[in-house]
């Protein structure tokens, strides 16, 4: 496997900054243990052994890098692999060494649709793979099989855009068989939202970092869930969401009294865009029994 490149664009990102030190540590070892596509093992024993971690420490910072999109999780059979998106390496050759990840995983990643094209993978739908096509294991694909010498195709692989590990880019992009999509996440817009539903709440005065990437994570993967055809039906689903907040839940609006002499509890944009207080929200579990 040639060197990896690590370019001095990561030590700027929102992303890379908004993760623990251990989660930065685990995510080096990463991009160096990848495979040419940014495809790696992503099981605590393998990432353990790559990081010389502890064992028990991997899932919690495996989930850290995952929330704030540096790696995507997905399974083949028993096994659990992972992808870097905006992985980009400016190589001779692209070998893939594990399993092609689910449409879903990598239809946003354009640098990773690019290369399942030039290596003609079998099974491809509109350019993105529907399902994993190679067996967990060390198979693997080349753009020239056995030739050490890169032909034209491969040259144009290797003088594609210049490694960018990561790069702030927010959302998911349309689909080459029409299937929409929903557009970058609008933060300015949601604030607003925010402001306008929840006015006695606290109204962040900045927006960047952690929550500027929790917001984004979030939209992209309700955006997925629920089809948005266009940002105005995300819009419209959060201003839904922050409206049934304000008129549904008195837990999170400060209307429910406190307990053992504490405050009673206002629900901030920052609290909510958490992977595991969203999830919460949007599944009712704060909702007035009579809203539920």
């Amino acid at each position: 496997m040639p060197n990896r490149m690590i370019r001095g664009d990561l030590l700027s990102s929102e992303r890379y900054a908004s993760v623990s030190d251990g989660a930065k540590v685990l995510f080096i070892a990463i991009l160096l243990s990848a495979d040419d596509a940014g495809l790696f093992e992503a099981g605590s024993f393998a990432l353990a052994r790559a990081a010389t971690l502890p064992i028990d420490r991997i899932d919690p910072l495996r989930d850290e890098l995952t929330g704030a999109d540096l790696v995507r999780t997905y399974r083949q059979g028993e096994k659990l692999f992972g992808f870097v998106p905006r992985y980009r390496q400016r190589l001779q050759r692209t070998t893939l060494r594990h399993p092609v990840p689910p449409a879903d995983v990598v239809r946003d990643d354009a640098s990773f649709v690019e290369i399942c094209a030039k290596l003609k993978l079998t099974g491809l739908h509109g350019g993105l793979p529907d399902d994993p096509l190679l067996p967990s294991g060390s198979s693997t694909v080349e753009s020239q099989s056995g030739s050490s010498k890169p032909s034209g195709e491969q040259r144009q692989i290797s003088d594609a855009q210049p490694p960018e590990v990561e790069v702030e880019v927010e959302g998911i992009t349309t689909h080459p068989s029409g299937v929409l999509a929903c557009g970058p996440c609008p933060h300015g817009e949601i604030l607003k939202l925010w402001e306008v539903r929840l006015p006695e709440h606290i109204q962040p005065k900045t927006w960047t970092g952690t929550r500027r990437t929790h917001l984004a994570a979030r939209w992209r993967e309700t955006a997925k869930r629920r089809s948005w055809a266009s940002a105005a039906d995300g819009l419209t689903w959060f201003d839904e969401l922050f409206r049934d907040i304000a008129e549904h839940s008195s837990f999170l609006t400060g209307r429910a009294p406190g307990t053992k002499g504490r405050s009673s509890f206002m629900a901030t944009l920052d609290w909510l865009v958490q992977a595991g207080n969203f999830a919460r929200v949007v599944d009712g579990e704060f909702w007035d029994r009579r809203a539920a």
